[in-house]
């Protein structure tokens, strides 16, 4: 325990920190709400001796109430194009998300006792979580993006998806065709923060190898 701080003290400080950090979450549209909501659980468990918890995995910005399930995503939301043929996310998307599962158990693992620490959560975080999902969930922005303006037919659907989450070097013959929708997906996103719940917290809604749970 730090000085003039009782072994009870310290380890409830210790305990409540390691609880805001690994086991509440939070969305909300406003980018300033999310940033009080840090504030306020930084103030609740604040200690002199270490630096702010690593926040960002859990307290999310985006409309909760707008985004689109991955069972979902398969087909195009409109109903005049009929009898789709789904589309398959094969192998990529379970080998992401349980990679991406992986590095968030890591990080909460870990309790923030100093300032590197906190640094390392937040490339771990950004390297291995956000980037691995950012491809899955452009997807999902295109899928909702279909049902306020965007227009994109089943092949277009199908063919950008799969450019989406190839390897880099796979992608140079579908880039004329996202480069034709990207600056309007990007309007589309910043006009309803779409929030894609399965994308966002992983770890709740699949296992460690990247199966959705049955009660998801």
């Amino acid at each position: 325990a730090p000085p003039g701080v009782s072994q009870e003290q310290a380890e409830i400080s210790y305990w409540r920190r390691r609880v805001v950090e690994a086991c509440i979450y939070g969305v909300d549209n406003n980018p300033l709400a999310v940033e009080l909501t840090k504030l306020s659980l930084w103030l609740t468990c604040i200690a002199s001796d270490e630096p702010l918890n690593f926040l960002d995995h859990h307290l999310r910005v985006g409309n909760s109430l707008i985004g689109a399930k991955l069972d979902d995503m398969i087909i195009l939301p409109s109903k005049k194009q009929t009898n789709q043929i789904p589309f398959s996310f094969g192998l990529n998307l379970p080998t992401a998300v349980a990679s991406a599962i992986q590095t968030i158990e890591s990080i909460e693992s870990e309790a923030s006792t100093s300032l590197e620490i906190v640094k390392k959560k937040e490339t771990l975080w950004k390297k291995e979580v956000v980037n691995r999902l950012s491809p899955f969930k452009a997807i999902g922005d295109m899928w909702i993006a279909t049902t306020a303006g965007l227009k994109l037919d089943e092949n277009e659907y199908h063919t950008l998806a799969k450019y989406l989450i190839s390897a880099p070097k796979q992608r140079t013959k579908e880039k004329d065709g996202w480069l034709r929708i990207e600056n309007q997906l990007a309007e589309i996103r910043e006009q309803i923060h779409p929030f894609h719940w399965e994308l966002e917290f992983p770890d709740v809604f699949f296992d460690k190898n990247g199966i959705k749970k049955a009660d998801a």
